[in-house]
């Protein structure tokens, strides 16, 4: 007695399985590493675009006369930007009685003068400021009204009226070397490159 062996035709074989597996093991990791480098990507260009936005507030709210309620008068807002600390501050810049100091830069409330911060925003840790054109490590941008009077200085106080310095440039840049520059000029314009 014989016995006959069918060859089943209707399936898959063990080696067709594995390859198809693989194939999709492969396709499954590629889609995982571009959506994490998006993902870098997207948190860059959302950190310039609040940077961009925190700009513009203080100029806002120098055209519109804001209060800040910190000190006797506030004669101009503005941002301070700092790279050792890798955030930035918007201030009022205020005349503080007796000494009358409107010296155009962020006041922390060292010494005999009163901090004038009204916001501070620190960027994420993958998230930094590799440079500053201006001023090394700190840059001041404050707008005063009526105009508004814009004056960029670093925090030495050193505020050239014009030339090459009227213009800066901050760099933020993510953990894989990604950039993204924002422009800001003495005429008010803030731009992301």
């Amino acid at each position: 007695m014989s016995l006959k062996f069918v060859k089943n035709k209707n399936g898959f074989s063990l080696i067709e399985l594995l390859v198809v597996i693989s194939i999709i093991g492969l396709m499954s990791s590629v889609m995982v590493a571009n959506y994490r480098s998006g993902q870098r990507s997207s948190d860059l260009n959302a950190a310039a675009q609040k940077m961009v936005s925190n700009i513009r507030l203080a100029q806002h709210y120098a055209m519109g006369l804001k209060d800040s309620g910190i000190g006797d008068e506030t004669i101009g807002w503005g941002v301070f930007i700092d790279k050792s600390t890798n955030s930035y501050i918007i201030f009022a810049d205020i005349i503080e009685t007796p000494n009358h100091n409107k010296n155009r830069l962020y006041d922390n409330g060292s010494g005999s003068s009163v901090d004038e911060k009204y916001l501070s925003v620190s960027l994420s840790a993958n998230i930094s400021i590799d440079s500053i054109s201006f001023g090394g490590n700190e840059i001041n941008y404050v707008f005063q009204p009526p105009r508004p009077k814009i004056t960029i200085c670093d925090h030495n106080a050193s505020c050239p009226e014009s030339g090459d310095d009227s213009e800066a440039e901050i760099i933020l840049k993510n953990k894989v070397g990604q950039t993204r520059k924002i422009k800001i000029n003495k005429f008010g314009l803030v731009e992301i490159e």
